[in-house]
């Protein structure tokens, strides 16, 4: 068996127990789908755990399961234990209960993943916490084609995190990158978008909907994202995040990112 997809049922904890024995008896497989069979914590867990002996796994598609801190450090521990690099190029932990805890240990297996070319961990209730390091993004810089992190509440703090980690590296293979529904200001936004199209010269599509820009900060997105880049913005809402978080420490941080330096 190489491949195998079983995704939106409904056969809960043991279902997903039932399916993890399929995959601990797997040797071959590369290509697997589990994803939206409203497994709770207890057969996600066993789930994952079932993982840590397949190694040739090239897709993954674990979206909407209820991973949790727990589960993200055996989805960590999974691809740390590749012998090498992993052979890991898509990954797909969307709506997966992570948060920040939960990111971070699965982060520690994706330094390993420098063969990746998709990754979406959107809907994981991310904070600007879940990216105080951004190691893995350089791991994949130049094999990564599209990235999403939509749908998490990582505000502009987060943005420009994430921007310094676009500043770090050249992303040659980038072509999508999908940021929408962050709760992401006008300063983060900009920042943000500055450092991924220096980075990405292959760029597509660069979607920031649903974000709180200003008027005047969508004026200056269009100057600095190409148009037939640049997705709709039809669901942005200026009043939608307040920037008053942001220190002058954030600020510099964020000017910092796209200049790509470091600042004291």
């Amino acid at each position: 068996l190489e491949s195998f997809h079983y995704f939106n049922n409904m056969s809960g904890d043991e279902g997903a127990k039932a399916i993890a024995e399929i995959v601990q008896k797997s040797p071959d497989l590369t290509d697997l789908r589990f994803s939206g069979t409203r497994a709770g914590r207890a057969g996600s867990l066993v789930f994952a755990e079932a993982l840590r002996a397949r190694q040739l796994l090239v897709t993954v598609d674990l979206a909407d399961n209820t991973f949790g801190t727990d589960g993200g450090q055996l989805l960590g521990e999974w691809l740390s234990a590749a012998n090498g690099a992993s052979p890991l190029e898509v990954l797909n932990v969307r709506d997966c209960s992570l948060g920040d805890d939960g990111f971070g240990e699965l982060c520690s297996g994706l330094e390993k993943c420098d063969n990746l070319r998709s990754l979406d961990f959107s809907g994981n209730e991310l904070t600007a916490d879940a990216f105080t390091s951004t190691k893995w993004l350089a791991s994949c810089a130049s094999t990564l084609e599209v990235l999403q992190v939509e749908e998490n509440e990582f505000s502009s703090r987060g943005a420009g995190r994430l921007a310094k980690g676009f500043s770090a590296s050249q992303f040659p293979a980038l072509s999508t990158f999908v940021c929408r529904a962050s709760e992401i200001g006008s300063r983060g936004a900009l920042s943000l978008a500055r450092a991924v199209v220096k980075a990405a010269p292959s760029l597509k599509s660069l979607e920031l909907d649903g974000n709180g820009l200003s008027d005047e900060a969508l004026a200056e997105l269009a100057s600095i994202v190409p148009a037939d880049v640049l997705g709709e913005l039809e669901d942005n809402d200026e009043d939608l995040c307040d920037e008053d978080e942001l220190d002058d420490g954030d600020v510099d941080e964020l000017a910092a990112a796209v200049a790509g330096v470091a600042v004291a």
